[in-house]
């Protein structure tokens, strides 16, 4: 079988974790040459890539969060005296 030290089994799962992110920011609508461009990366450049995807992954979560907290905000009723 394969002889792994720890660094290279991390690598591997941080490899493996970034294509799966990015596959599923393309599934989630980040379509078009920038979701496919980030697939390529996270398969192509092993660390670069997925660590890239990651980021995306965690901006994509925080604007989304950002974009509930203020559409919940505006559709609370108004208080007019």
């Amino acid at each position: 079988m394969f002889d792994l030290t720890g660094v290279e089994v991390l690598v591997v799962v941080v490899w493996l974790i970034g294509v799966v992110v990015a596959v599923d920011g393309y599934r989630r609508g980040d379509r078009g040459p920038r979701g496919v461009a980030v697939i390529l990366l996270a398969i192509a450049v092993p660390v670069v890539g997925s660590l890239l995807a990651l980021v995306r992954a965690v901006g994509r979560r925080t604007r989304s969060a950002h974009s509930t907290t203020r559409s919940t905000v505006q559709d609370l009723p108004h208080h007019r005296p």
